[in-house]
């Protein structure tokens, strides 16, 4: 989980016992992402990205953003790391070297995800627009326009439908792009607030998604359905995620609550409040067993 008291903590999902606290940003961490197995990747509103080994050092710090870091993705061959900034641009990081270059936007960018394949990013902008752009040539390939309010995040599904894109966005729908053809193929709206995040099963044509309206909900993205709403945190909920092999669901919301959720039964297993202090909790993700001695 990364928080406002500038640290990651990773903890055991079902006791809460404390495994290693990442400490080296001064201000909120609301990116969170693995590179590969070995390196977490994160990003915060003192301007940095930070990449952290799996012995909880911080191996690199990236600097170059003049506003607040929204978000940090990775490509899955750990090539490759995007951030999002409240500066108007997504920079494309190469992990070896540090080098990069910038996708300009005309207003705050906030969601970023790569292609299965890593050969396109997409990010997600205050200008209700959502654009694709080719990581070798730097070029805009093309520019998604459907939601009536700013876009929150992306994702790419990276199983079975590898063209289609997830955004989500603060007019409370979630909608699914087929990037080929630039035209939606499905707008999910059940959600009552802003829809903050999303994220795909990793083994069946599932979507979750979490919303201001304190909840989460459970997409059947063949139908555009909505199967399940999960209830349990007490104010908007900012990130959910799917563990690995998709048995369980991690939530973080603005109550500072971390919640553990059983996806087949949508049981509540467990929650945390205590992980961050008072400050609030932003993101959260599972990391492998093997990290940092899990």
């Amino acid at each position: 989980t990364s928080g406002g008291d500038g640290r990651v903590v990773i903890s055991n999902a079902m006791t809460g016992h404390v495994h290693r606290v990442l400490e080296g940003h001064s201000g909120n961490v609301t990116g969170l992402a693995m590179i590969g197995s070995q390196h977490i990747v994160s990003g915060a509103s003192d301007r940095m990205v930070r990449i952290w080994n799996n012995l909880g050092k911080c191996d690199h710090v990236l600097s170059g953003h003049s506003r607040e870091v929204y978000a940090v993705t990775a490509t899955l061959d750990a090539q490759l790391i995007a951030s999002t900034s409240r500066d108007r641009t997504m920079r494309i990081w190469n992990v070896q070297s540090q080098e990069h270059f910038e996708c300009v936007h005309s207003k705050a960018v906030q969601g970023t995800s790569f292609s299965v394949n890593g050969k396109c990013v997409a990010s997600g902008c205050l200008d209700k627009t959502i654009r694709v752009w080719d990581v070798e040539t730097h070029s805009l390939i093309v520019s998604l326009a459907g939601h009536k309010k700013q876009v929150y995040n992306v994702l790419w599904n990276l199983r079975d439908f590898p063209t289609v894109l997830a955004s989500t966005s603060e007019d409370s729908r979630i909608i699914l792009w087929d990037t080929r053809t630039g035209e939606p193929v499905r707008d999910l709206q059940s959600h009552t607030s802003d829809v903050i995040n999303c994220d795909f099963h990793p083994f069946n044509n599932t979507l979750i998604s979490c919303s201001e309206d304190s909840t989460i909900k459970v997409w059947d993205i063949t139908s555009g359905t909505c199967v399940k709403t999960l209830e349990g945190h007490n104010d908007g909920v900012v990130t959910s995620t799917f563990s690995k092999d998709g048995k369980l669901i991690a939530s973080v919301a603005l109550d500072g609550v971390v919640n553990v959720w059983d996806f087949a039964t949508g049981e509540n297993l467990i929650s945390h409040d205590d992980i961050h202090g008072e400050k609030n909790v932003w993101n959260c993700l599972f990391v492998p067993n093997g990290f940092v001695g899990l």
